[in-house]
Formats: structure tokens, sequence, C-alpha cells
């Protein structure tokens, strides 16, 4: 076994133990990447929501202009 392996914490120094990494490391990456998922599905609903919102305010302003303009002309 190299050094670096000897000194990786996932692999047991004892003849006695199995030298595999501990099952937990890769059971706790499973919720690094999940959290990793969940943290870009967040992001892309904000965009959305902002292009929404956007595109409702943009809306209501020609509305209003509409509206105003209506008005003016009476």
């Amino acid at each position: 076994m190299k050094n670096s392996q000897k000194d990786h914490p996932g692999y047991s120094t004892s003849k006695e133990k199995n030298t595999k990494p501990i099952k937990g490391i890769r059971f706790i990456n499973l919720f690094v990447k999940a959290q990793k998922q969940l943290n870009q599905l967040k992001d892309q609903r904000r965009t959305q929501y902002k292009q929404a919102a956007t595109g409702l305010f943009s809306d209501m302003v020609k509305l209003i202009d509409v509206k105003f303009s209506e008005l003016d002309r009476r």
C-alpha cells in the first residue's frame, strides 16, 4: 500500500480490517451532490421568477401608458 493511501482517512492500516474506503464517505457524497442539485434548481427558479416578474411589470407599464394616453386625448 502506498503512503498516500495509508494517510487517507478512508483506509485502515490494520491487517485485520479491510483497506477499502469507508462506505459512509460515499453515503455523505450523495447528500452533497443532492444539495448541489437543489441549489442549481433554486437558482433556476429564481431566474424564472425574475423573468416572469419583469414581463408582468413591463406589461403593466405598457397598459398604464395606454390608459394615460387615452386620458390625454380626452
